[in-house]
């Protein structure tokens, strides 16, 4: 039911819909996100290709876990531009040269113990020797996070802070 409401002095043009309490939105909350995350990669599944004469973009599936405020499993596929061509990268360690990276993943677990499944992403940029400073975003059915690393190292995980807010 929409109920119109006419104000003195204005037009039916200038009338408000007020939704009823049933369709308002779900109550949330927000709480303040911390944790740890492991990161493994599944180096068979590596696919790399050139791009230009002095980047090589890989892309690779993986997988993160998380503890903490986020406990759960997200899997996907993460896309790196690394500053060096193709034979360099592949011919040195992981986090030899910088790269901005984006990861996007299916997230399965819980938000603050509240059952989710959503969608994960993880961007940013690894230095080298391998140190991250990323973003973490998760858009999920009953909950939200923006998280930051705060301590991250390619190849192994690290720890993030944020905040994340669950429906109720």
């Amino acid at each position: 039911m929409i109920t119109l409401t006419l104000l003195s002095g204005t037009s039916p043009a200038a009338a408000t819909t007020h939704q009823p309490d049933a369709a308002q939105p779900a109550s949330a909350r927000q709480v303040d996100a911390a944790g740890a995350f492991t990161a493994v990669v599944d180096f068979p599944s590596l696919v790399t290709r050139d791009v230009g004469k002095s980047k090589c973009e890989f892309r690779v599936a993986g997988t993160l876990t998380f503890t903490g405020t986020l406990e759960g499993v997200a899997s996907g596929t993460t896309t790196a531009l690394i500053d060096a061509p193709c034979p360099e990268a592949l011919n040195n360690p992981p986090g030899t040269f910088r790269d901005v990276f984006r990861s996007e993943s299916t997230f399965v677990g819980t938000v603050d113990g509240v059952p989710v499944t959503g969608d994960l992403s993880y961007a940013g940029v690894t230095r080298p020797g391998g140190s991250i400073d990323a973003n973490i975003r998760l858009r999920a059915d009953r909950a939200k996070a923006e998280l930051r690393t705060v301590d991250a190292q390619l190849g192994v995980g690290g720890t993030y802070r944020g905040v994340a807010v669950i429906k109720a």
